[in-house]
């Protein structure tokens, strides 16, 4: 599924389309920063398996070439101080072809669009979720701390004019990076915001 109850569009053998859960001895509010450290570790991994420019847009998505080829959700449970039963699903254009996503609400590309036709996708995600199982523990050792850098470089947003959207109104802005909880920064004419994953989907303005 998609964020917000979208659907992710997946034909058969044109992508990866994966859940997996964790138990963390963590507490809710320490789990603030975890979608972006898994976008963090997706992101570095599939740069590493496909020498491609992955990048990181804020919050749950990854870009190749300024386009969505990537997408993640993370759900929690549990008690408020800890421990978290965690669930982060993720979803990976790999052979998407144009016709079989013409009805893609939003620029998207597959890993094959650079004419590379040859990634195993059985590859892909077992390298995918060795770099899970490694980030996951250091998470939960060192919390978003131990990713904030690593996603500075990688963010695709850092200074681009945007369009963020509540579900009821909608604001203009630029992209100022993230800070240290991985609220979005954005310079508005009324000044500094700060926006929080949950609260607020972001697109590109062309205007």
């Amino acid at each position: 599924q998609g964020r917000r109850g979208k659907s992710w569009f997946s034909p058969p053998m044109s992508g990866i389309a994966c859940s997996l859960n964790r138990r963390f001895a963590l507490s809710f509010a320490a789990m603030s920063g975890f979608s972006l450290a898994c976008a963090v570790i997706l992101a570095e991994s599939l740069k590493r398996q496909t020498e491609q420019n992955i990048q990181v847009k804020w919050p749950n998505d990854l870009w190749l070439n300024g386009r969505k080829c990537a997408g993640l959700l993370i759900q929690l449970r549990g008690e408020a101080q800890g421990p978290c039963e965690v669930t982060l699903g993720f979803g990976i254009n790999v052979n998407l072809t144009a016709i079989q996503g013409e009805f893609i609400d939003q620029p998207w590309t597959s890993l094959t669009e650079s004419g590379r036709m040859d990634f195993n996708r059985n590859e892909l995600l077992a390298g995918l979720l060795n770099d899970l199982i490694i980030g996951f523990e250091l998470y939960e050792s060192k919390g978003f701390a131990a990713f904030s850098h690593r996603y500075r470089a990688l963010d695709g947003l850092q200074g681009q004019n945007i369009e963020i959207h509540d579900g009821k109104h909608s604001l203009n802005g630029i992209a100022g990076g993230i800070d240290e909880s991985g609220a979005l920064s954005v310079e508005t004419r009324d000044g500094r915001r700060s926006f929080h994953s949950g609260e607020v989907s972001v697109r590109i303005s062309h205007d």
